[in-house]
């Protein structure tokens, strides 16, 4: 292949795989990642077991997981796979389309910016999404230059009939592919016309067979994205909300640290409204660069992406902005910057150009030191419960039952999926009255009880605390996300409680001294 007899591609692909594989599995799975995990390698793979999953990304998932045992590198190795596809896909493109300096930005984009690099090693399908982008635009190129090729037809027709099990986007993706390749009707009207049935059921059946079943069992998909769905309102308004819709979405990739999925409480893009602005504009230069050298179908197939996210947007079906999910934006972002860095070289003399390249890589080092502090100087943790419940499991001793907070119940489920009789599952209620009951329910009597916590462990465990606060603390174990702390159940009665009902709490000192890792109960 052309582009691995490139130096410089060969590097950006190496760098690319090594920052997402040298800690895929450093990381515990945190909450949404064990829910997905629970839901893709627990139970039947229907619908209603991996829920948002996407069904062929969760056979992925699964059939990693039986290769190489149940572990958080088998489980996010699909979506590394893609990620690193993408980087590959991503590089044709743009060499194929502007030239091989444009290839290369575009791969550094995809494949070392700190934002793709986060979710290339997620177990999450928003890199396979973005290779499915990529893989539709490189399909459109192909049939625009050979119209009649049955295999670029039939590449479409499978990433309709396909491509829906690793993202819904994709449906999209191919409704702009459809409306770009529209010129080239009537030089293969037949192949045209099948590719448009399939896509037709296609959706059809993407729509009774999932959509309609995930949004019955589940009616918070759709509010959860609220705060990316077009306003209903007057035409300016809605202008306004469609156009700052469409600079978060195209700038969300770029920037130098990602929101951490708060976006899902706030709306927060990724640059400064200054840095955007100056991306827009360098995405200006690189349409009107891409147009002169005959590559305004890719323009096209951008925009007309961005209308039917927008269009869906309004109608409350699909999100659009600053949404993690829009990660697929970063396809036509990369290229479109990739032929602006190549308008700025082409000014520049040609004895001197590798120079004036260098020079134009320079703004990619602000995102690439969000890169180096992300995942090499400071790697990023967000809920650290593996360590914690191994620190559990190996000061447990015989009768030591163990509650597992709410927020902690999924990553629990991934790490000990076929948990003892001694372990109870806390409720979804998390006031201090529930987390009493479900806490007197694990001990079943005089015992201690392991209560453990992950994803939201600053609330829970003072509630948890606050709920017990004549119990008699133990030890703690704390990591970044996650704790566990260690009680003596039932409670003590109450100072003013008749004699009769005083009996004293279990107590042992040489629990109380601290073994390595553990803090000890104050």
């Amino acid at each position: 292949m052309r582009w691995a007899r490139d130096p410089v591609a060969v590097a950006i692909l190496a760098a690319a795989a090594a920052l997402r594989f040298w800690d895929l599995g450093r990381r515990s799975l945190w909450l949404d990642e064990a829910w997905a995990a629970v839901g893709c390698l627990d139970g039947p793979l229907d619908v209603a077991h991996v829920r948002h999953t996407p069904l062929l990304f969760a056979a992925m998932v699964r059939l990693s997981a039986a290769a190489f045992g149940r572990s958080e590198v088998a489980v996010r190795l699909p979506a590394t796979l893609f990620s690193l596809a993408a980087v590959v896909l991503v590089y044709r493109l743009g060499r194929d389309l502007v030239s091989r300096g444009a290839g290369v930005f575009a791969a550094a984009v995809v494949g070392l910016l700190p934002i793709p690099v986060y979710y290339g090693k997620e177990l999450k399908p928003y890199s396979a999404e973005l290779f499915l982008a990529l893989a539709v635009a490189s399909l459109v190129q192909h049939l625009r230059q050979s119209p009649r090729s049955a295999a670029g037809w039939v590449g479409l027709v499978a990433i309709a009939l396909l491509g829906a099990g690793l993202g819904s986007v994709a449906l999209v993706l191919i409704a702009g592919a459809l409306v770009v390749l529209l010129p080239v009707v009537r030089r293969s009207p037949v192949a045209y016309a099948g590719t448009v049935l399939g896509f037709g059921l296609a959706a059809l059946a993407w729509v009774r067979l999932v959509f309609a079943p995930q949004v019955a069992n589940e009616p918070e998909l759709m509010s959860y994205w609220r705060l990316f769905f077009l306003p209903h309102g007057p035409p300016r308004a809605l202008a306004a909300a469609a156009l700052q819709s469409g600079i978060e979405a195209t700038t969300w990739g770029l920037g130098n640290t990602l929101p951490h999925h708060n976006d899902s409480m706030l709306r927060l893009a990724t640059l400064a409204p200054a840095a955007a602005c100056a991306v827009m504009g360098a995405m200006v230069v690189g349409a009107v660069h891409l147009v002169r050298r005959g590559a305004g179908w890719f323009v096209g197939l951008a925009v007309t992406w961005h209308l039917l996210v927008a269009g869906a947007a309004l109608a409350g079906r699909y999100p659009y902005g600053p949404a993690r999910i829009a990660l697929f934006f970063l396809a036509p972002t990369a290229i479109v910057l990739g032929a602006a860095a190549d308008a700025g070289a082409s000014l520049v003399p040609s004895r001197v150009r590798p120079a004036g390249w260098c020079l134009l890589l320079v703004p990619l080092l602000w995102p690439l030191a969000g890169t180096w502090q992300e995942n090499v100087a400071q790697p990023f943790e967000r809920e650290e419960l593996r360590p914690v419940l191994e620190a559990v499991f190996s000061q447990r001793r015989p009768g030591d039952r163990i509650w597992v907070s709410p927020g902690a119940v999924s990553a629990f489920r991934f790490y000990v999926p076929e948990p003892d009789a001694q372990v109870v599952l806390g409720g979804p209620g998390s006031d201090p009255g529930s987390v009493q009951a479900s806490l007197r329910a694990a001990a079943r009597g005089e015992t201690r009880v392991w209560a453990i916590f992950g994803h939201r462990q600053a609330v829970e465990e003072p509630v948890a605390m606050l709920s017990l606060s004549r119990a008699q603390p133990l030890a703690r174990i704390a990591a970044t996300g996650a704790s566990a702390v260690l009680v003596t159940l039932p409670l003590p009665p109450p100072p003013n409680a008749p004699p009769a009902l005083r009996r004293p709490a279990l107590a042992d000192p040489q629990s109380r001294v601290a073994a390595p890792g553990i803090e000890p109960g104050t």
